[in-house]
């Protein structure tokens, strides 16, 4: 609806442009769309040690809250809007790296097709659809993915580069998405040297399973083709660990890494899992046992009829013990030192807010 009032939370690091640029071009958008009252909308930075709080603040006096930034910007305003409890609509302007879950919801080829005029009209609309909150260990919020091992060991380090950067130079997204290529190269000897054990849980049924580093007896699809049961799971135990002694050690089994998925969109496009959807209470549970499966993951979107084969699970909340080497990401952004020494990690469905698509 448009008459809905709108607040508009920008990200200045995003994007590549100078950040009174990209509050310049939506007030522009905005007016060419008739609106010129303040009375109608509010555009500010978003403060980094404080989003949050900014956030709920920001839903007690407007009905829409649009994040302009990345996904970790977004991940930080769905975590505010979910604290608030109010159930504001999630608007999106997708200005990060990887923008994956502006992908999933079609927004990121309206930006790309349609510019800035294109996604303000879909906002000014206001259609929406439910997402999906997931929770790490009842206590980080996050929509599109967690993961450890690899992935999250690049993450780590581009966090790191990103921290140490030239004073004054914001690259932009191309940039970004070369600078990543090299550490995902640099990075391809990483393994997981501990030993996993994963319980899946659908609906009131759990299943042990998958693994100690990776060796895990039931295969499913995620390359797109049919699956029966969902991923055919529900109460049977695949690879108990029930036992210590059955853990496997074999070292040429050990994982790249175990990622939990809430959309079908990884990694800047690439499809991990089309059985994904974002608000049917559920998630994907993947595991990258060796460097072909990450490679093939990350092909996947310059070729989408690869097949993947990888191992993969679909639950509404998970746990996985083990001994992780230390890194971890959270929808895009390092979390290696907030979950450093942890052990446990349970993942669930906590909540779902509307996002405008």
């Amino acid at each position: 609806m448009i008459n809905e009032k709108i607040k508009f939370l920008v990200n200045p690091l995003s994007g590549g442009k100078k950040k009174h640029q990209i509050i310049d071009r939506i007030e522009q958008t905005l007016i060419s769309c008739k609106l010129t009252s303040p009375a109608d909308y509010q555009i500010e930075f978003t403060n980094p040690d404080d989003i949050s709080n900014q956030v709920i603040s920001a839903c007690q006096s407007y009905e829409k809250i649009v994040a302009a930034g990345g996904d970790g910007t977004v991940g930080q305003v769905i975590q505010g809007i979910v604290q608030s409890g109010t159930k504001r609509k999630l608007g999106i302007i997708p200005l990060g790296t990887a923008n994956d879950l502006s992908r999933t919801l079609g927004l990121y080829r309206v930006f790309q097709e349609k510019g800035l005029a294109g996604l303000i009209n879909i906002i000014l609309r206001g259609r929406v659809k439910n997402l999906d909150v997931l929770s790490l260990n009842d206590k980080f919020i996050f929509s599109n993915y967690f993961s450890l091992g690899l992935d999250a060991k690049i993450c780590r380090d581009f966090n790191l580069w990103r921290s140490k950067k030239i004073a004054g130079w914001k690259p932009g997204s191309l940039v970004n998405k070369l600078f990543y290529i090299w550490l995902g190269l640099k990075n391809l000897g990483y393994y997981e040297t501990g030993e996993f054990s994963i319980t899946i849980g659908r609906d009131d049924q759990e299943q042990k399973g998958a693994e100690a580093r990776g060796n895990g007896k039931k295969k499913v699809s995620s390359s797109g083709h049919p699956l029966p049961d969902r991923l055919g799971l529900a109460g049977r135990r695949v690879s108990s660990l029930d036992n210590p002694q059955s853990a496997i050690r074999n070292p040429k089994s050990r994982i790249r890494g175990i990622i939990v998925s809430n959309i079908k969109d990884y990694a800047s496009g690439s499809p991990i899992s089309r059985q994904a959807e974002i608000s049917d209470g559920k998630f994907e549970v993947t595991i990258i046992k060796t460097l072909a499966d990450f490679i093939r993951l990350l092909a996947a979107r310059f070729l989408p009829s690869l097949n993947r084969n990888m191992e993969q699970y679909q639950a509404n909340r998970v746990r996985i013990e083990g001994t992780p080497g230390g890194y971890f990401q959270l929808d895009g952004e390092d979390f290696s030192t907030a979950l450093q020494d942890k052990d446990v990690f349970e993942v669930k469905v906590c909540s779902t807010i509307p996002v405008i698509c």
